[in-house]
């Protein structure tokens, strides 16, 4: 996945990433291990990472949602996760600050019954690691429909 090489066919590299997940997940299968295509780069594009997950065809095989802005259509996400939703066992989240609909995308989750995973990526300054750890576990808690306690912004 990621980016189709320069003057490569992309329905060809579609298909050569499918058929490399298939071979992936059938030796993954007797470990256990799923085999997680990240919609990053061109394959962002969920025509390309849900084609590929197609055509590798096999149970171990699935996304990882990568969360990037180019997921916004009119405002909301909601139409590209409806494109992949049946296939993701990941959501890979970024700074929550930021414009990322996440309270929209949680809620898309839950209604789905999503019992996968979510990882962040954290790529922003914050004051101390107790400070950002308590800011996120508060706004899962709150995108969860759960109390939320504003965590005070330590002293400098």
């Amino acid at each position: 996945g990621n980016d189709i090489p320069a003057g490569a066919d992309r329905d060809d590299v579609v298909q050569y990433v499918g058929e490399s997940l298939a071979e992936l997940g059938e030796f993954a299968e007797p470990y256990g291990v799923e085999v997680l295509l990240e919609m990053h780069g061109q394959f962002n594009y969920w025509g390309f990472s849900r084609t590929a997950v197609e055509i590798a065809d096999h149970p171990n095989v699935a996304l990882v949602y990568n969360c990037d802005p180019r997921d916004i259509v009119a405002g909301s996400v909601a139409y590209t996760y409806s494109r992949v939703r049946d296939w993701i066992r990941h959501v890979h989240m970024h700074a929550f600050v930021g414009p990322y609909p996440y309270p929209e995308l949680f809620k898309l989750l839950q209604e789905d019954g999503y019992e996968g995973y979510l990882s962040s990526e954290v790529d922003q300054e914050v004051p101390t690691v107790e400070h950002f750890l308590g800011m996120y576990a508060n706004l899962f808690r709150a995108w969860a429909g759960q109390p939320f306690f504003p965590t005070p912004r330590p002293e400098r």
